[in-house]
């Protein structure tokens, strides 16, 4: 992300679904979880999810997993 990356408007769905896929394939061959955590979100609430999401280490561990995973119901819960 560069310093004067405008935020993107995401709904909570869509940040459900990039949690999702991530956690059930854990590999970012396409790209799409870099996009994600790269990309701050004008939604502040969903911004909360983002930032606590790209701050997971990689590669998910047990720990990380189950804290995706809350992220993902908190995100479906926003939506």
């Amino acid at each position: 992300m560069t310093p004067y990356e405008r935020p993107t408007r995401r709904t909570a769905a869509e940040v459900a679904n990039y949690l999702r896929d991530y956690i059930n394939d854990c590999d970012d061959d396409d790209g799409n979880w870099d996009a994600f955590v790269c990309i701050p979100i004008a939604d502040p609430a969903l911004e909360n999810v983002h930032q606590r999401a790209a701050a997971v280490r990689l590669p998910l561990e047990p720990g990380g997993q189950a804290e995706l995973e809350g992220l993902l119901a908190e995100a479906e819960r926003l939506g």
